[in-house]
């Protein structure tokens, strides 16, 4: 009898720590979804600020570029290795050239491709370099738009050297995003004639101080 009554004594007892260690589980539980639901946002706005310096390096090393070669924006194609040299690229790793969020590589708009940096069209507005929110093989830029990489956009680096945050829809088409206008092929072609005949008279003036010596 004497027994029993402890066996019952004791299921009374665990019967009553129970809930308490429910209760505590809950808690547990609760703290933890809290503190994502507090580090989530944090972890977020950091990559997008990571993501922003990535841009604004990107940006400086491009007008580095731009000093050394006349004036003339990379080449699309190669455009990474073409900035290798320059600037936190040289020294730093080549995540610079990759979103930290979305682990795919920024993209050069295609309308700056070897185009004159004085024919380049408001710097404001005119999209220098994106991040695509999935890999870029064929860019028609007119009507492309990206789902959005951090929350509802993107980061964008505008060749005034500016880098924002900007909202998916309108599409990027808006924010220059475009194949090279008519008016820019015009002056692009009027610029290589320009270069080609100074580089033809230079070559003449040389020539004639080289007879001239003789």
């Amino acid at each position: 009898m004497g027994v029993c009554g402890t066996c019952f004594g004791k299921r009374r007892m665990k019967s009553r720590l129970s809930p308490r260690y429910i209760a505590l589980g809950l808690i547990v539980v609760g703290l933890g979804v809290a503190l994502y639901s507090i580090a989530l946002p944090l972890r977020s706005r950091a990559q997008k600020t990571a993501c922003q310096t990535n841009l604004k390096q990107i940006e400086l090393a491009t007008m580095q570029y731009v000093r050394d070669y006349d004036e003339l924006f990379m080449l699309a194609p190669k455009w990474k290795e073409q900035l290798a040299p320059y600037g936190s690229i040289k020294r730093g790793p080549a995540t610079f050239y990759i979103c930290p969020t979305s682990k795919i590589d920024y993209a050069f708009n295609s309308a700056l491709n070897g185009l004159p940096l004085t024919l380049a069209k408001s710097p404001l507005t005119l999209a220098m370099f994106y991040e695509p929110s999935h890999p870029v093989i064929a860019d028609n830029g007119a009507s492309w738009n990206s789902d959005g990489v951090h929350g509802a956009g993107s980061n964008v680096c505008f060749q005034d050297g500016h880098v924002a945050w900007v909202q998916s829809k309108p599409k990027f088409s808006d924010v220059g995003l475009t194949q090279i206008e008519e008016y820019n092929r015009q002056r692009y072609r009027e610029f290589l004639t320009q270069k080609r005949l100074r580089e033809q008279f230079q070559g003449d003036m040389a020539a004639r101080k080289r007879s001239k010596g003789k």
